[in-house]
């Protein structure tokens, strides 16, 4: 995939700028590039920038004043299209990446509750299995990243639902055991501390 690191890192900058006009002229014009390779690279590629798609697609409704559902089901499906090439391309953490959403930001906004947290419970479980036998630096991160996300996802989900203040406390424990956490909260990262204090806030409830 290194061939087309520049377009996925631009689609990809153009998405956090939320230039969406031009991110979407920029995935066009890369899906039309890789349209014959059915390669596994081809298909890793198509994964990545449907995955920019769809999270572009969700970040524009969460932007909405009236959050239209077609919004929310085109992006769902960008990101079942994600995970489907990724399967093509014979890579697991591709696919873990689109369910890692799938389960944490999509089926609880369709209020699927129930279908997201045992999604993201077993995506977590992936995510860590892989992580631990992992043989270089890139891959292990990546997978840390999904996991602490699904950790996070959930403990969200936790909260929005009324759950169990012991186990939202037991999956922030966990969290901040991750090293990509750890690694984000020593940057200051403003997520982080917003998820802390919403936890705080939960718990002290």
């Amino acid at each position: 995939m290194a061939a087309y690191d520049v377009d996925l890192r631009a689609i990809e900058l153009s998405r956090r700028d939320r230039e969406y006009r031009g991110m979407q002229r920029l995935a066009d014009e890369l899906l039309a590039r890789v349209h014959a390779d059915q390669t596994p690279h081809g298909h890793q590629v198509r994964s990545r920038v449907y995955y920019e798609l769809h999270m572009a697609g969700f970040r524009q409704w969460q932007d909405h004043l009236d959050r239209p559902r077609e919004l929310l089901d085109r992006s769902m499906e960008l990101a079942y299209q994600s995970r489907d090439s990724a399967e093509l391309a014979r890579d697991p953490l591709g696919m873990l990446h689109a369910d890692m959403n799938i389960s944490g930001l999509i089926l609880p906004e369709i209020e699927m509750f129930e279908s997201a947290l045992t999604l993201s419970t077993q995506t977590l479980r992936d995510a860590e299995e892989i992580a631990e036998h992992a043989v270089d630096k890139f891959t292990k991160e990546r997978a840390q990243r999904v996991g602490m996300n699904c950790m996070i996802h959930q403990v969200r989900i936790h909260m929005r639902i009324g759950g169990d203040h012991d186990l939202v406390r037991e999956l922030w424990a966990r969290a901040e055991e991750n090293p990509v956490f750890q690694k984000l909260k020593a940057e200051g990262a403003a997520c982080i501390e917003r998820d802390k204090q919403n936890v705080e806030r939960f718990l002290g409830g």
